[in-house]
């Protein structure tokens, strides 16, 4: 396949070699064709609408994009770059209408406007018509410029800008699991350089099709998912991520109907695929086109890899078609990956010596070894320097040592966006004796054969009385353990004890079990399997209300609010294990009786605003649908602080758009 040295010099090739030729398509829920894009339509698009930003930006500012992703996010996100304006990818903001709020995660897409300060949005008319609301919920949207995508004529003669490979393509704001997002600054040069290794280890030709539904303001969805097919020049298919998570078989249906053979998705989507997918469904699907699918984003786990393979093994699905990969925003999208046509390796450990930082493969297993499995995420593909490093000394480990992963190579990104220590520290580290730079990756993890294992991250790592328990492997535990813990809504960390660290495991309830729930035979379970496989006694355990469990906008669990929820007596549990302590039963029941008296107070207000009883009130329906304006929504948290006593959010209620949530967030923020 032919290489460009940008991927505007690729997509104005195609344009130019096969102009008719399909680019991008958006699937619609019923699994057809909504929008596509042919190549000469990219460019003419992208063309228009960075002529119309070279009016009011210069190279080097910044845009935010904000979309669900799409055609109209692709034309945005080329356009920028055509300008050499830096794209900032931001959450979508929802339409207006009776259910009108912003996203889940507007307090982040606000930081990051606060933190990139663009000049300009790129959006939907629909959403430019609603910025003077926005301005009014957050200062951060009044100082903006707006464009409306979908008026802007392809006739339009774009700017002439010659970029170089060190200049900013677009800032990648990390999903923030362990801390604030940050914004990844991503060169042209790392583009290419990722380009290039994602090619070798997945095989890509020009008969290739990609199809996807991750978000675009996720790494893998935007860079592989997205920019990747159309740097090399071959089609891509894209889903809503919302109609994939609703439904999971409408991914496997793309791929079947239109011959994908390239894809990639977090761990879950395969185990959400294997638990929903019917069998009448799986004999409609033909996934014999499938050649590649990379298993990344979160821990990479076995299990899940051969209970896929063996799920859609009737409908054609190679068994080596999973191929896992570990990568993160500050190296692009990818360190390592398992090339297409390599085994899938995985490996048995001795526990005790693992537990103590010392890698001991099991070679056999007896009914009194005590191991843990781990799956190979493959090695770099770019002749990336890969070290395993001790964290405290910066010395590189031995080669039957764990530490944290360092990184040397050319997709590792310039730095963070107006963080210059932060830049210092974590991507431009050095070895104790001076070797270097690296990026500190954080995660905790070994090397076999030039293969690389990730066991966790190094701020989530449990020790207790000596032994290093990473929380991935309590949670893998916790779910195979028993039906109603949910996958991936599981969380395992240490908290300080009269005895010294106490481990404590926090789970969702299964949607399927939680009306059958029997949480005594549950903890059973889970106390039985802990302790077999891990020789630890579990301090305490709870499950939460479903929906509830906190994770990141990519999904990932975030331990650290876990902890802190739980600390705080903040969590909406449904069982406990433990018996509480005297304070923590007296901070519990403190808590649920603010709880309560919040909750009365707003469905007191809609009542009275409604004029109808407050029985008739539903909790779980939006303040909006439930028939209050906005004035109506200014006036209730005018009410709430003064009750309170004390300034709230500006975007509470939309933040918090139900009677359930709000309170909790209240109760939780306010004594």
């Amino acid at each position: 396949m032919s290489r460009s040295r940008s991927l505007i010099e690729a997509v104005r090739r195609h344009s130019e070699s096969k102009p008719n030729a399909v680019a991008y398509g958006s699937i619609s829920p019923t699994g057809d064709i909504d929008i596509s894009l042919t190549y000469r339509e990219l460019v003419e698009r992208s063309g228009a609408i960075a002529s119309r930003l070279s009016k009011v930006c210069r190279p080097g500012d910044r845009a935010i994009l904000l979309f669900h992703g799409g055609p109209d996010f692709v034309v945005a996100f080329l356009g920028c770059l055509m300008a050499g304006v830096i794209a900032v990818p931001g959450y979508p903001v929802r339409e207006s209408g009776a259910t009108a709020r912003v996203s889940r995660n507007f307090d982040r897409l606000v930081s990051i406007i606060d933190d990139a300060q663009p000049v300009v949005a790129l959006t939907h008319q629909r959403v430019v018509e609603r910025r003077a609301e926005l301005a009014e919920v957050s200062p951060a949207f009044s100082g903006l410029a707006w464009l409306a995508v979908e008026p802007i004529a392809a006739a339009q003669t774009p700017p002439e800008f010659a970029g170089a490979p060190a200049d900013i393509a677009f800032l990648q704001y990390t999903s923030g699991s362990t801390a604030n997002p940050k914004g990844v600054m991503v060169s042209h040069a790392n583009l290419c350089s990722l380009f290039e290794d994602m090619n070798t280890s997945c095989g890509h030709d020009d008969a290739s099709v990609m199809v996807t539904w991750i978000p675009v303001y996720h790494d893998m969805g935007l860079i592989y998912g997205t920019l990747l097919p159309l740097y090399f020049g071959f089609p891509v298919y894209s889903l809503l991520p919302a109609a994939v998570l609703q439904q999971p078989v409408r991914w496997l249906q793309a791929i079947s109907r239109f011959r994908g053979t390239h894809s990639a998705a977090p761990n879950f989507a395969f185990e959400l695929c294997v638990e929903r997918v019917t069998q009448a469904a799986k004999a409609a699907l033909d996934l014999s086109s499938w050649k590649v699918c990379i298993n990344g984003a979160e821990t990479v786990r076995p299990r899940t890899l051969e209970r896929f393979a063996q799920a859609f093994a009737q409908c054609g699905v190679k068994h080596d078609v999973i191929r896992a990969g570990y990568g993160l925003a500050e190296c692009t999208l990818k360190v390592t990956s398992v090339a297409a046509g390599e085994p899938a390796q995985s490996i048995w450990l001795d526990a005790a010596a693992y537990e103590q930082g010392r890698v001991v493969a099991v070679r056999e297993m007896t009914g009194t070894t005590s191991a843990r499995t781990f799956q190979s995420c493959g090695w770099t593909h770019i002749g990336a320097d890969i070290r395993i490093v001790d964290p405290s000394t910066r010395v590189a480990c031995d080669e039957d040592s764990t530490g944290e992963i360092w990184v040397s190579s050319t997709s590792v990104a310039q730095g963070y966006w107006n963080q210059p220590e932060a830049t210092m520290a974590t991507m431009q580290a050095r070895l104790a004796n001076g070797e270097g730079p690296f990026l500190r990756t954080g995660d905790i993890g070994f090397v076999i054969d030039r293969a690389l294992f990730v066991a966790g991250r190094v701020k989530d790592l449990i020790i207790i009385r000596g032994r290093n328990l990473h929380p991935q492997d309590v949670e893998s535990t916790a779910e195979a353990a028993h039906p109603s813990v949910r996958l991936g809504r599981c969380g395992a960390f240490a908290v300080d004890t009269d005895d010294g660290e106490g481990l404590v495991l926090v789970a969702e309830v299964e949607r399927t079990e939680r009306h059958g729930f029997d949480a005594d035979a549950a903890f059973r379970a889970l106390r039985e399997a802990i302790a077999r496989e891990h020789e630890v006694q579990l301090h305490d355990a709870v499950f939460v209300r479903t929906g509830t469990f906190p994770l990141t906008s990519s999904g990932k669990v975030q331990r650290q609010t876990v902890r802190r929820e739980y600390r705080a007596g903040a969590l909406d549990i449904v069982a406990r294990a433990a018996a509480a302590s005297d304070a923590d039963r007296v901070a519990a029941e403190r808590f649920q009786e603010h709880l309560s008296t919040v909750r009365g107070w707003l469905t007191d207000f809609v009542a009275d605003r409604l004029r109808i009883p407050a029985t008739q009130v539903s909790s779980g329906h939006s303040f909006a649908s439930l028939g209050l304006d906005s004035l109506d929504l200014f006036e209730l948290t005018g009410t709430l602080e003064e009750r309170l006593s004390r300034v709230l959010p500006a975007t509470v209620v939309l933040d918090y758009p139900d009677i359930d949530r709000l309170s909790r967030y209240l109760a939780e923020h306010t004594s």
